[in-house]
């Protein structure tokens, strides 16, 4: 027991000694002239160490340095690139006997960074980076004999005392710990803060691999995040190599937010492929939604990610959407360009599609190209978009007599049209990203419009949307468009060119409106241009033409041969003795141009011809409240029974008038009877004066100048009177 007390007491001895002579021989304060020189040779900056450096021997042997400041160069805002509350230097105590601090373990506390790049453009950390490199450029080399003396002469002089004495020293690092760290990036009108950072790396030597560990919190305007990252890292001469990499994300936005984003990476080997795995889960606008993508990840000049295999599913209103994935991905990070190849993604309503897309990411925003194509696309299929029922498909239009009591049609009167809304839609995301390409799709349906073989070309540049070129097949016809869409102002601006060649009208009426009283083959052309989107802007604000032309066609809901006849009934006092027949009227060809303005749609073309009729127009409508004001003039040019009808030739030499009010849905047609008499009086008083003009002639042609005698005279007018009364 006594042997082994005063071997304790030895070796306590030995350790006082050894302390006692490396306090009294190695002074840490030193070093301070030596990190200043270098911080200020490598990075032009100043750096200020408050206090001395210390000793430390509990719990380890190691260098204590208190407050430091990394000084900021003039014209920024923050006056510190770089300030820390402490820094503990773990050291070995060997090879502080041979003049080496070896570090063991390198422990920074709260530490605080302000990386800022000023109005002008300069940024801090890069001129502290750019620093060294300029002064060894600037630097002569030394002439060989002074290098040579040098070299020899190691003692060290009484000039340069504690310089020289940290010149002699050899530094290495094994270990670094930094604790509750801050990083604050400040650009012109941004400031990103990451707080609390934790990092620490257990060893560095070059061709070992290291434990690494990770922690940051982030924040950012209205956005934060948080990831936890462990990874092995290897550190070689010009690179630096990451394996069994496993991380964890979690970020939040206004309308974003992802819950957890957990990523494994088998390896970061510059030019071997490793492989990727990542599982995300969260919600957009406050729908959930999950996303697991796989694929093999290699790193290089470019990046790749190959064989990739992902699926989606997001519950989206007003339906949830499921999809995979598959293609290959290539990025540059020189260029910041993402190039996502051999895209196959199926999802929801048998939606397939393929192509290229590519990224651009250099600029303020992203900038992307598309090249798609699309087999088969119901978009009323995603928008869940109700088809609405129309009164035109179950009710007859009203007839009535403009001249008659209206009681019974104010009892019928169709219900003022519905109010259209006035919110203009949100267009913030057209300005968003710079997107232009080309879209193929072989089956399209919008709107319970069904087109086919599509194709189209477009442009998206800073909210500026321009359809360059639009064509497709639909109801047995084709359709070329063009058009723009200009959300930099408020509402936005439209316009758009189409042409419809050869189209039935009715399915396609039927389709787009639920209307089917309108039949024929023909062609459409519209130019329209507006302000405001709103369902209120854009009958109000539309302005420009719609030309119609049709042929062999036929409206149905009226038949004007039948209100001819009934014409004639009227003018012959026999308004009951008429038969109802079939609402339709055929014709041969119809033509019409719609100038639509100030909310209104007016016409004053129309032309409408059969082998019985020839039908003129005009009037106009409001496209707000849907009333119509319209007057047709129908002209018998050959007898009626051609369309299932009784003879009316009475009525061969009269325009009758049909006045047409109401709504869309609801018209109404109306004989003119004040104006249709007033015709058939003016009618007569012409035949009796072309009676008269006859009877005139031919009387004098037979009784000479007698044909004046008052008694002839009298004779001739009792029998004009006998045939027209």
């Amino acid at each position: 027991m006594k042997k082994l007390l005063v071997g304790v007491l030895a070796v306590f001895g030995i350790l006082v000694i050894t302390l006692s002579l490396l306090i009294l021989l190695v002074n840490p304060n030193q070093f301070k002239p030596k990190i200043a020189e270098e911080v200020a040779k490598s990075t032009g900056l100043v750096v200020d160490i408050e206090g001395d450096l210390k000793w430390q021997f509990w719990p380890s042997l190691g260098i204590e340095m208190g407050k430091t400041r990394l000084e900021n160069p003039a014209g920024f805002t923050e006056p510190n690139l770089l300030t820390v509350e402490s820094v503990h230097l773990s050291v070995a105590l060997r090879p502080l006997l041979s003049r080496t601090l070896h570090v063991e373990q390198l422990s920074i506390v709260a530490p605080s960074i302000a990386i800022e790049t000023n109005d002008a453009g300069d940024n801090n950390l890069q001129m502290a980076l750019n620093h060294k490199s300029e002064t060894e450029d600037s630097e002569p080399a030394a002439p060989a004999e002074e290098a040579t003396n040098d070299a020899v002469n190691t003692e060290p002089s009484a000039d340069n005392g504690a310089e020289s004495g940290a010149d002699a020293w050899t530094l290495s690092l094994s270990g670094l710990s930094i604790a509750n760290a801050s990083v604050v990036v400040i650009e012109p009108g941004s400031r990103l803060s990451i707080a609390p950072l934790d990092l620490t790396i257990d060893q560095f030597q070059l061709g070992q691999w290291s434990q690494v560990a990770l922690s940051a919190h982030m924040a950012m305007a209205d956005r934060e995040g948080n990831i936890e990252l462990t990874t092995e890292m290897r550190l070689g001469e010009t690179d630096v190599s990451l394996r069994d990499m496993q991380g964890t994300v979690a970020y939040h936005q206004h309308g974003v937010k992802v819950d957890s984003l957990h990523f494994s990476l088998s390896q970061f080997i510059d030019g071997e492929p490793g492989e990727l795995a990542l599982q995300t889960q969260g919600a957009l606008e406050g729908s959930a939604f999950k996303l697991d993508v796989d694929g093999t990840l290699t790193f290089g000049e470019v990046w790749r990610l190959s064989d990739i295999t992902s699926s989606l599913s997001y519950a989206a209103k007003p339906q949830a959407i499921s999809a995979t994935m598959s293609g290959s991905l290539r990025y540059d990070p020189v260029k910041q360009h993402l190039q996502l190849n051999q895209l196959d993604v199926s999802t929801l309503h048998d939606t397939h599609i393929m192509g290229s897309v590519g990224v651009g990411l250099s600029g303020a925003k992203p900038n992307v190209t598309l090249d798609l194509h699309v087999p088969a696309l119901n978009v009323d299929d995603w928008t869940g978009a109700p088809r609405e029922e129309s009164a035109s498909s179950n009710e007859s239009p009203a007839t009535s007599d403009s001249s008659s009591n209206n009681d019974e049609a104010a009892d019928n009167a169709p219900s003022a049209a519905s109010t259209p809304s006035s919110e203009e839609p949100d267009l913030t995301g057209l300005k968003s990203a710079d997107v232009s390409g080309n879209i193929a799709i072989d089956a399209l349906q919008a709107s319970n419009v069904k087109v086919s073989n599509v194709k189209t070309a477009f442009s998206l540049s800073n909210g500026l949307l321009r359809i360059k070129d639009f064509t497709a097949s639909l109801y047995g016809g084709s359709i070329q468009a063009s058009g723009r869409l200009d959300s930099r102002q408020s509402p936005a601006t439209y316009s758009v060119n189409k042409s419809l060649r050869n189209v039935f009208i009715q399915p396609l009426l039927v389709d787009a409106a639920d209307y089917d009283k309108l039949e024929g083959r023909g062609n459409l052309t519209v130019a329209l241009e507006g302000k405001g989107l709103s369902q209120a802007a854009l009958r109000r604000a539309a302005q420009g033409k719609i030309t119609l032309s049709l042929n062999d066609g036929a409206f149905d809901g009226v038949n004007v041969a039948e209100m001819l006849r009934k014409a004639q009934a009227t003018l012959k006092g026999e308004r009951d003795g008429y038969v109802s027949e079939t609402k339709r009227t055929d014709f041969s060809a119809m033509s019409a141009t719609i100038v639509l303005r100030n909310g209104s749609a007016t016409n004053r073309d129309l032309k409408m011809s059969s082998p019985l009729l020839r039908v003129a127009g005009s009037g106009s409508t409001n496209l707000v409240s849907e009333a119509l004001d319209y007057r047709v003039d129908a002209s018998l040019v050959a007898s009626s029974e051609g369309q299932g009808g009784l003879s009316i030739a009475e009525l061969k030499d009269i325009t009758v008038p049909i006045k047409v009010e109401g709504t869309w849905q609801t018209p109404e047609y109306g004989l003119m009877v004040d104006e249709l008499l007033k015709q058939n009086v003016l009618r007569d008083q012409r035949v009796q004066e072309k009676a008269r003009e006859e009877l005139d002639r031919g009387l004098e042609k037979l009784l000479g100048e007698q044909s004046q005698n008052e008694e002839i005279q009298r004779a001739a007018e009792q029998l004009l009177q006998g045939l027209f009364n």
